[in-house]
């Protein structure tokens, strides 16, 4: 009757072994050889059971980690400072304005939609500017994303219009901006730069392109 052989340790070592020259190799005694190899088995096997255990615990640890909650209030523009960006690199005949919203809120809130804008000139008067969200060759024309922003946070709007190829009939000094949802404006006195004209009605150049409030400022762009 054959000995039935266990799948861990061998107990039937060889007779003879050849090494790689080819020279005999004398046969270990089976009281030695034995426990030798089921030792090495053992050893090995619990040496991985115990990287098992380390890797799996580690995936659980990085798997339990709780997220952030979602924001589930919409930023008011009490809860806001507007400011100018960064001048954007603009093609030719563009002039165009970066704005920066940042949350001085003590608590998350989040964006989502386009902010409602309007130009004011050194006498306060409106001046009326046809807006539009289709996008143009500096704004994106991507639909709204939810931007949540921490406190201390930054969003972003771009805006863009085309130069008057005529003469300018007037001058914007002063931009308001309303965040979406909230109707109560925030109030920015421009520089000298960009020069954001009124061409008159019905010209190219009295059309403003607004981009959705974003995460980041590439985000409000054509192409990024």
């Amino acid at each position: 009757m054959r000995t039935a052989r266990s799948p861990g340790c061998r107990n039937d070592a060889p007779e003879e072994t050849t090494g790689r020259l080819g020279s005999p190799i004398a046969p270990l005694g089976r009281s030695r050889w034995v426990p030798a190899y089921c030792g090495l088995v053992i050893a090995l096997t619990l040496a991985g059971c115990g990287a098992t255990a380390r890797s799996s615990s580690g995936g659980s640890a990085r798997s339990s980690g709780v997220r952030p909650s979602q924001p589930d209030r919409p930023c008011q523009s009490s809860q806001l400072d507007l400011a100018l960006g960064e001048p954007l690199s603009e093609p030719t005949g563009q002039h165009s304005l970066l704005l920066k919203l940042t949350s001085t809120s003590g608590s998350r809130c989040f964006l989502r939609g386009y902010p409602s804008i309007a130009f004011y000139d050194r006498n306060g008067s409106a001046l009326p500017f046809a807006y539009t969200h289709a996008g143009d060759q500096v704004v994106t024309a991507q639909p709204p994303t939810q931007v949540n922003l921490a406190p201390g946070a930054t969003a972003y709007v771009a805006i863009n219009k085309y130069r008057c190829d005529g003469a300018d009939m007037d001058l914007a000094s002063v931009v308001s901006l309303a965040p979406p949802g909230d109707p109560r404006p925030l109030r920015l006195t421009l520089g000298r730069y960009p020069i954001l004209a009124y061409c008159g009605h019905g010209d190219p150049g009295s059309r403003v392109t607004v981009s959705p409030v974003a995460g980041s400022f590439q985000e409000t762009l054509a192409l990024h």
